[in-house]
């Protein structure tokens, strides 16, 4: 049953992700041109890096950066490959053999392949169209292949000092170069030092591998460098595009470092203004430096190379292909939309909780103020015997011997319940009323019916004066209406939480979805939102990333909800409830009493707290059940609209304290997070409490005073952490003293009934515990018994 109950709610979320991505507007699944263009530019300028870095030789004649690239590249290594292997042919038809590199680079792709099917499965490639390997097994694929590969050269070749010096050599350039060129082209490293790191890295072996072409005496090493610095100028950090000029001018021999170093200087500074106007005074900058340390002939050399650099970055930032200083600008923009996002959701939190608290205070200002004509009436037994005390007196003065005497009609209770009513329910009587009600012919009838009235007046104005609920319930309505003032201001601010959105950013690259902003909220409950063109391009299904998300934040989160905010795609998800519950409960009145004097409830908050409650007032029938009633929808009321339990009770003691009449109540409440998976009970005078766990039972008791006895509310917590299937069962101090009676024979009475009778049909369990504790006692009291299990939900 459990599995096709599992079963069943799988497939339920699979149809609500499914609706899910459905649901993604028309606007967001449109191609984008200039989308597809980067994507088919990213796969050329691969193919062009594998050409070139295939084929750039280090000293003692080695060629290990392209099996370092090919080790490196965490998507469209197959591309890169390609590039190498017409490198290869190109080199061939020169007369120059690198076929084995081009044979160990095919060689790690192919051992990168199979090892990430081995360790993650061959679904893997169709899901995330990605390598999963981590940098150490790169790496060290990379280094142990280019050492066999080598080790083959050198035993097919004849062993010579120069080919050991350049195994060697290999080994240690693949190892170094694959290492940094990883956190490169790995999106979960950007913008860290490693990033930097790699960033070099890349930058020298790109002006390296395009030194040794030229056409005529146009140099394109020089081209290459000074193109790459004014592209890392252009991303606005003038000391990383000086480290990155310096780089690619020692790549090119060093002659040019120090010109290169300078214009990448100025273009770091520049970018801020325009990207254009950066080139130019990077332009400037170059030719003064050449003119500097290399005098007119340097200007020659250097001019026709920095110009048509400068022109064909210039047109790539013009069409959008590059990422500038303003680019930057347009993300902190799509920051701002976040953040703007935030605040509206702050804004609404803020709004439904104020408007959930303004309703539960109007509803609980109308349920006290019914209440509080309850309270102020006189109490009918009191104001029965005083009529009967007026009666009495006018008897014993009557000289007639009539059939009234001895008040044997108004002694019954049918004739004084009626009475006491009727005065309640009008405050007085006349002689009329007074005949109907009583069937006593007296000729005092009037001046009777007169003091009767007189009386009642006099009690209810005692009963005005010392009952405060009402002014309690006037207080209330102002609350709500300054809650609902309050609607309209304040902040509730949603804490961003840096660690975990840098973690989701990492897994969501990792797998292929390279969102621009990603961003996760909230303490206890997150909320994530992501926004780039990544959200609505990427290759994942809706339900991978839910399942990313929730392995990533190791929290339960709904489907994915996209949306355009602004003209940008969006993403969000929020968290949802881990837990969830049922019960169950049996109450059974006290013996010759009509109603119960317990009352018990529940009530789930839109925060994901769950309540239930257990109110047992004083004494027992009506008088108990009003008593218990009352503190129930007053928990009710104020749990549901999110108030903390602790200052939910104080509120509730100060109410029945400021009665001048004794009204107290035991109140049971038991708070389960059901997002957290955590239960805590908070007992004001109430009987102890059990989890069973396993069919293992756990007693909770406490040593506290009931609920409207002192000014201070006297309540004792106790939490623990939930497990799937725990079930808590909280009871009356009539089930209790019952169950005690047993125990004080057999002390293990209860764990054994437990144990025999225990079954997973809640309603029957209630029910067998209300029948063996009413078996075992003569139902001195009130009987209720409440069972809650929490189930949590099996990830997918």
């Amino acid at each position: 049953m459990t599995e096709e109950k599992t079963k069943e709610r799988v497939g339920t979320d699979k149809a609500v992700l499914h609706e899910q991505s459905s649901m993604i507007p028309h606007e967001m699944q449109a191609e984008d041109w200039l989308y597809h263009f980067r994507k088919w530019y990213e796969l050329l300028l691969i193919a062009f890096a594998g050409f070139f870095f295939g084929g750039t030789s280090l000293p003692l004649a080695v060629y290990p950066l392209g099996c370092a690239l090919v080790a490196a590249l965490p998507k469209h290594s197959l591309i890169a490959l390609l590039g190498i292997w017409l490198r290869c042919f190109y080199e061939l038809a020169k007369g120059e053999n690198i076929t084995m590199y081009g044979a160990c680079a095919t060689a790690i792709l192919i051992c990168r392949v199979v090892l990430c099917m081995l360790l993650y499965g061959k679904d893997i490639f169709k899901r995330v169209h990605r390598l999963h390997d981590t940098v150490f097994m790169r790496v060290l694929l990379c280094v142990a292949l280019m050492l066999t590969f080598s080790l083959v050269d050198i035993l097919r070749e004849g062993i010579t000092l120069s080919l050991a010096l350049g195994m060697m050599l290999s080994a240690i350039a693949a190892a170094a170069f694959s290492f940094l060129y990883c956190f490169f082209f790995e999106e979960e490293h950007k913008g860290s030092p490693a990033f930097e790191a790699g960033l070099g890295a890349v930058a020298f072996s790109a002006a390296l591998a395009f030194a040794p072409f030229a056409i005529g005496e146009f140099s394109l090493g020089i081209t290459a460098a000074f193109a790459i610095t004014l592209y890392v100028g252009y991303l606005g950090s003038p000391t990383r595009s000086s480290a990155v000029g310096l780089l690619c001018g020692l790549a090119l021999g060093g002659y040019f470092a120090p010109v290169l170093a300078l214009a990448g200087l100025i273009a770091g500074i520049f970018s801020e203004v325009h990207a254009i106007l950066s080139g130019v005074a990077a332009v400037l900058v170059s030719v003064c430096g050449t003119l500097y340390f290399g005098g007119a002939n340097g200007v020659l050399t250097m001019l026709p190379e920095v110009l048509f650099s400068a022109f064909m970055m210039t047109i790539l930032v013009c069409l959008g292909l590059l990422q500038t200083e303003h680019t930057k600008k347009e993300e902190n923009q799509e920051d701002a939309a976040i953040g703007e996002m935030l605040t509206r959701r702050r804004d609404a939190e803020r709004e439904r909780r104020m408007n959930s608290i303004s309703n539960s205070m109007n509803a609980l200002s109308g349920v006290i103020r019914g209440f509080s004509e309850k309270f102020r009436r006189p109490e009918p037994k009191k104001l029965t015997e005083k009529c009967k005390a007026i009666w009495e007196t006018h008897c014993k003065n009557c000289p007639n011997e009539c059939t009234c005497r001895g008040l044997s009609e108004l002694e019954t209770e049918r004739i004084s319940n009626k009475l006491a009513s009727r005065l309640m329910s009008t405050g007085k009587i006349d002689r009329e009323r007074l005949y109907e009600i009583t069937k006593i012919r007296c000729p005092d009838l009037d001046t009777i019916a007169a003091q009767i009235s007189a009386l009642s007046a006099h009690m209810l104005e005692e009963a005005i004066r010392e009952d405060k609920t009402r002014v309690f319930a006037m207080d209330y309505e102002a609350m709500a209406q300054m809650f609902a003032d309050a609607a309209a201001e304040g902040d509730m601010r949603l804490t961003v939480d840096k660690i975990l959105s840098d973690r989701l950013r990492r897994a969501l690259a990792k797998a292929g979805f390279h969102a621009e902003n990603v961003v996760v909220c909230g303490d206890r409950k997150k909320f994530i939102i992501a926004t780039g063109e990544g959200v609505t391009h990427s290759s994942l299904s809706p339900s991978d990333i839910h399942a990313i998300c929730e392995d990533a934040c190791s929290v339960r989160f709904s489907a994915p909800a996209f949306m355009l905010e602004k003209g940008n795609s969006a993403l969000t998800l929020e968290s949802v409830p881990l837990f969830s519950v049922e019960t169950a409960s049996q109450q059974l009145a006290k013996k010759g009493e009509n109603v119960c004097g317990d009352s018990i409830s529940s009530v789930q908050n839109y925060d994901g707290y769950y309540y239930t409650f257990l109110c047992d007032g004083m004494g027992s029938g009506e008088d108990a059940a009003l008593t218990s009633h009352l503190c129930s929808i007053f928990l009710e009321k104020m749990l549901s609209c999110g108030n903390k339990k602790a200052i939910t009770l104080e509120m509730l003691n100060h109410f029945l304290t400021s009665r001048t009449t004794e009204c107290f109540a035991t109140v049971d409440l038991v708070e389960i997070d059901l997002v957290l998976g955590v239960a805590s009970f908070l007992k004001s005078g109430a009987v102890p409490s059990y989890v069973v766990r396993n069919r293992h039972l756990y007693k909770i008791a406490s040593g506290t005073f009931p609920i409207g006895i002192l000014p201070e509310v006297s309540v004792e917590v106790t939490e623990f952490e939930l497990c799937d299937g725990d079930v808590i069962l909280i009871c009356s101090d009539g089930v209790s003293s019952d169950i005690e009676t047993q125990e004080n024979e057999n002390p293990q009475w209860f764990v054994d009934f437990i144990s025999r009778e225990w079954t997973d049909d809640l309603d029957a369990m209630a029910e067998k515990i209300i029948h063996a504790a009413s078996s075992a006692g003569e139902k001195a009291d009130d009987m209720t018994v409440e069972l809650i299990r929490v189930h949590k939900h099996i990830e997918d």
